[in-house]
């Protein structure tokens, strides 16, 4: 909150308050309750990730208070979008496999007492653990829709958000 751009403008400035999706929408099979990241990327071959939060209840933001920052973690439908899937022998290569294990903040399934959280694994590749896994996260802003940006977005070339 208090660094500021060589014009002296909070970075603050360029960050949106856009709600990020903790997708909660479920189903249930048996014992086991599904949530929707599951059913949107871990069928083999019906594949469907989305940015649509279907639940208002699971948007999360600054201005309803359930966050105090605008920051989130990425989702396993951004995850998705970006090229990671779950399922293949395949080691995915795209830009945000980057070797190590992190939490999307998607929940997976829960099943009797397990609650399972879905994760990118140091391959690339889609998993899910229980909520004690030992793991990094990816934290993700939206930005305002209009900033300045160089770069391309990958790993070389990153995103920099410039002065105005």
């Amino acid at each position: 909150e208090n660094k500021k751009d060589s014009k002296g403008a909070s970075y603050s400035t360029y960050l949106d308050d856009s709600f990020f999706c903790n997708d909660r929408s479920s189903r249930i099979s048996g014992k086991n309750i599904y949530y929707g990241a599951y059913d949107r990327n871990y069928y083999i071959g019906n594949r469907k990730p989305s940015l649509v939060c279907p639940q208002d209840s699971d948007k999360f933001t600054v201005a309803n208070e359930k966050l105090t920052y605008p920051v989130g973690l990425i989702t396993l439908d951004e995850a998705a979008y970006a090229g990671g899937v779950y399922g293949t022998n395949i080691i995915s290569s795209y830009y945000l496999n980057t070797g190590h294990n992190y939490w999307t903040m998607s929940p997976y399934d829960f099943y009797t007492l397990n609650a399972h959280v879905c994760y990118v694994v140091n391959n690339g590749k889609f998993s899910y653990d229980g909520v004690l896994g030992s793991y990094g996260v990816r934290p993700v802003v939206n930005l305002v829709s209009k900033p300045l940006i160089s770069g391309k977005g990958t790993t070389d070339e990153p995103y920099i958000v410039v002065d105005q």
